[in-house]
């Protein structure tokens, strides 16, 4: 992990905000016992992110193959786990781009970790549906947050992934 802590160290210095999702999120939330890399959310513009970088190996990867629609990807080039910065997450649906923020919803061992709503929404728009279900599942046993929703249901979701947001809304937290 120190890797990504010297990573998270370098964007948090320059004053940019993160939010860990993917399996790092899962990992946080005791949903999974190993994961492959690091998904890193940020809404820093890129030349920002690649100036509190400085000292790392860096490669800008292509960004917008369907269904993502993201600004930028980073790889950071690290001897462990790849380390992939993704600049305003964004995912293509039938209706539009949905814009996935890069809230942070708790500190999990010195790192700011993604919203588990967020990242529900994200696992059913990439057709990941295991993932998908562990979240709505954890969301349904340990609670969401109203305002997450709220911002969510305003983007161009497919119907069924609003109704579950919305089951949330009408339920309480």
């Amino acid at each position: 992990m120190r890797h990504i802590y010297r990573v998270t160290e370098a964007i948090h210095s320059k004053g940019i905000s993160y939010a860990i999702g993917g399996s790092g999120l899962l990992l946080s939330l005791g949903l999974i016992s190993a994961m492959n890399d690091w998904d890193v959310m940020t809404e820093a513009p890129l030349d920002a992110l690649i100036a509190s970088l400085y000292k790392e190996r860096i490669e800008v990867l292509p960004s917008g193959d369907e269904p993502f629609n993201s600004q930028y990807r980073l790889l950071v080039q690290t001897d462990d786990k790849p380390i992939e910065i993704i600049g305003s997450f964004q995912l293509k649906t039938d209706s539009g781009i949905a814009r996935l923020p890069a809230i942070s919803a708790h500190i999990w061992k010195g790192l700011a970790i993604a919203s588990p709503e967020v990242w529900a929404v994200a696992y059913e728009l990439m057709m990941r549906p295991h993932k998908a279900e562990l979240l709505w599942t954890y969301l349904k046993v340990n609670g969401w947050h109203p305002d997450i929703c709220t911002k969510l249901l305003q983007e161009p979701l497919p119907s069924a992934i609003r109704s579950k947001l919305e089951q949330f809304m009408i339920s309480n937290p």
